[in-house]
């Protein structure tokens, strides 16, 4: 009797349609960040460690952006060939349309190995290709430049008509209560320190977290269910973000050492779940268009401990 496996079935058709709409969802923002010059691809004739390649690569970015003699921008992915397992890079950078392309692959060529630089067409879908490959195969996505751009106000009155129609698009934290959807939150951009904080549960059944704002005196304490400690800090900064306006300065203070590390790229992040929480923190950042800052401090100095302590 043959093996029926259409309940195996239905639920690769359901993961699989859940892993498209993130990789849309996350290539709409990809191709948005920037008006995108160049797609390259730069894969190195010698394998050398992860943080040597990333380090390799920020260096060229700083040379083409003295070249360009203005700020660039770039979004970029590593990546392992499906022939060989070759070891390359993928990039988007904007702010280079003045310079030569040709110029700079050969440069690329030099310093990497193969190398391949493109003019950027939207239409062929490079945006979300690098979208694809950091949801579907747990590639961490990196950024070069300042993303922090001034909407133009054609973009503000396409944002407001969206508001005034009743559409889902993000508001202002300043003018909209993320949880309650009440109009009548005020709070004004400025520099915030908020601090974060995790704890596994006694019984073992998920992780509890806390966040707390210094400049507001907001907080909050809730349980993740079947969440280990570091998810339940990503939680908190993404819990805690909601509550910002757009374009502040924000200071996120941790105990968690392993989290200060995954955000500035010197700690690995292990496990599907924990990278998927960090790419939709660093989403989160760019879409709200916010300065952030990861510190480590005692757990003895940090509120959000004391607070989550007091409802435990």
């Amino acid at each position: 009797m043959l093996t029926d496996h259409r309940k195996k079935q239905a639920e690769w058709a359901k993961a699989a349609l859940c892993r498209y709409r993130d990789t849309s969802a996350m290539g709409e923002h990809v191709a948005q960040l920037a008006p995108w010059s160049w797609w390259a691809t730069f894969t190195f004739r010698r394998m050398p460690s992860r943080s040597g390649a990333l380090a390799q690569v920020r260096r060229y970015l700083e040379q083409l952006e003295t070249a360009a003699a203005q700020p660039i921008e770039s979004v970029f992915l590593e990546d392992f060939g499906d022939i060989g397992g070759r070891y390359h890079f993928h990039l988007l950078i904007a702010g280079v349309d003045h310079l030569s392309s040709d110029v700079w692959e050969r440069e690329a060529c030099r310093q990497f190995g193969d190398c391949e630089i493109k003019p950027y067409d939207g239409e062929q879908g490079a945006a979300h290709y690098v979208a694809g490959k950091a949801v579907s195969k747990d590639r961490d996505l990196h950024y070069y430049g300042d993303f922090e751009r001034k909407a133009s106000a054609e973009d503000f009155a396409t944002r407001a008509s969206r508001v005034v129609q009743g559409s889902p698009a993000r508001q202002s934290v300043s003018d909209r209560d993320p949880r309650t959807g009440d109009s009548n939150v005020s709070v004004e951009k400025a520099n915030q320190r908020v601090f974060v904080s995790a704890i596994k549960q006694p019984d073992g059944n998920g992780a509890a977290f806390a966040w707390f704002n210094e400049a507001t005196g907001k907080g909050r304490v809730e349980v993740i269910a079947g969440a280990n400690k570091i998810e339940a800090e990503y939680h908190s900064c993404l819990s805690a973000l909601e509550w910002v306006p757009e374009g502040s300065q924000i200071e996120i203070v941790s105990d968690s050492p392993l989290l200060c590390g995954q955000f500035h790229d010197i700690a690995r992040v292990r496990g599907h779940g924990i990278r998927r929480l960090r790419a939709r923190l660093m989403t989160s950042i760019h879409c709200q268009r916010l300065d952030v800052d990861v510190l480590c401090v005692p757990r003895s100095e940090n509120q959000a401990w004391k607070l989550l302590k007091r409802y435990r």
